[in-house]
């Protein structure tokens, strides 16, 4: 049974993540497992000293968890079929310590967030905070939902690649994976000045080929303007009508250059497509 991990602070965008998730796979039987942190309210509200006053804090956290959990789950239940499990998790460890934990120990094949929140959400969702949130995660793909994103099967893929370095066929196995599932087709965006690869990208491309096969996979070449790339690759996303970008991240590599340089910030959380982040596997 497929397993997805959702971050939520219960908001309104927290929600919308969930209800996503619970959307994109209304056919399959699965189990959503929502994960609260509260390390940044225990910190800032309580002293480690006073451990009487750490459980109190911890207690009333709890509660309105609790109560929030509840909350949501009773607007999906009106609408699901049964075939879905959900479970709540609450932590006062770091966030990504304990999603890469679950990715580990609880077979995650997906992580989901929205895009802004109203408390643990924004330390992770903004600026460098993102980054680091996306660098640390290990062993499955993130997919953020933009804020206000209104649910629409996607069936229109794009995954922007530079050929630079070898495709790690299980790198991208859960975006086929995915693929498969919802009859969509990949549309590869590669941003150059002319079309010609060199030997070592061509030998990355026939790997890529590889690992999707059995997708509907087209080739989209991206003129290099001299415009910053990432501009290049969210205008023809946007305009296109793209319903989820997908890019593989690796860390020394071009890509790696692109998240530094808040890439995600510019072309994930500018528009309103879904934006899928998967991470080097190994």
């Amino acid at each position: 049974m497929r397993k997805i991990l959702v971050l939520t602070d219960f908001s309104d965008n927290s929600f919308n993540a969930l209800d996503c998730a619970h959307r994109l796979f209304s056919k399959d039987e699965c189990t959503f497992l929502l994960l609260h942190s509260i390390e940044a309210q225990m910190s800032t509200s309580t002293s480690r000293v006073d451990y009487g006053k750490r459980v109190q804090v911890f207690e009333e956290l709890e509660k309105a968890a609790n109560e929030g959990f509840k909350e949501f789950i009773g607007r999906l239940e009106r609408i699901d079929d049964g075939k879905h499990t959900f479970d709540m998790q609450i932590t006062t460890e770091d966030l990504r310590y304990r999603v890469n934990k679950l990715v580990a120990d609880e077979g995650i094949s997906l992580v989901m967030m929205g895009a802004k929140g109203r408390t643990a959400a924004r330390d992770i969702f903004m600026g460098s905070n993102t980054i680091n949130m996306i660098r640390s995660i290990e062993g499955c793909p993130v997919i953020s939902i933009p804020e206000d994103h209104d649910f629409v099967p996607p069936i229109k893929f794009a995954l922007a690649t530079d050929f630079r370095r070898p495709i790690q066929i299980k790198q991208i196995a859960q975006l086929v994976e995915l693929a498969k599932y919802l009859d969509a087709r990949v549309d590869v965006l590669h941003v150059a000045e002319e079309e010609a690869l060199s030997p070592e990208q061509q030998a990355n491309r026939a790997l890529l080929e590889d690992g999707l096969e059995g997708v509907d996979y087209h080739y989209k070449w991206l003129l290099d303007t001299g415009r910053d790339t990432s501009e290049i690759i969210g205008n023809y996303v946007s305009q296109n009508g793209y319903h989820m970008l997908a890019m593989m991240f690796r860390k020394r590599s071009f890509f790696d250059r692109l998240f530094r340089e808040k890439v995600i910030k510019r072309v994930g959380f500018n528009t309103t497509t879904p934006f899928m982040v998967i991470p080097e596997i190994g």
